[in-house]
């Protein structure tokens, strides 16, 4: 997911190349960008979006393991 949020800091607003990419991310995490629109942001935008998204998959990964170490002990 890092290195797609790179190439698309990489890429001009509203380019084809960014709209593949975003939709690359999209596609491989579908919960992860919610309802925010990348396709014009700048580079600070894009950097927070990445931060918050790897905070989110950091967050359902530990979720994940939580409840599998419940399942575990049942």
């Amino acid at each position: 997911m890092n290195r797609l949020f790179e190439a698309m800091k990489r890429t001009e607003p509203h380019s084809e190349r960014r709209k593949q990419l975003l939709q690359e991310i999209n596609d491989k995490y579908p919960d992860l960008l919610g309802n925010q629109n990348l396709e014009a942001a700048n580079e600070r935008e894009l950097e927070e979006a990445r931060r918050k998204a790897n905070d989110e998959l950091e967050r359902s990964i530990y979720l994940q393991s939580l409840k599998e170490t419940r399942e575990e002990r049942r």
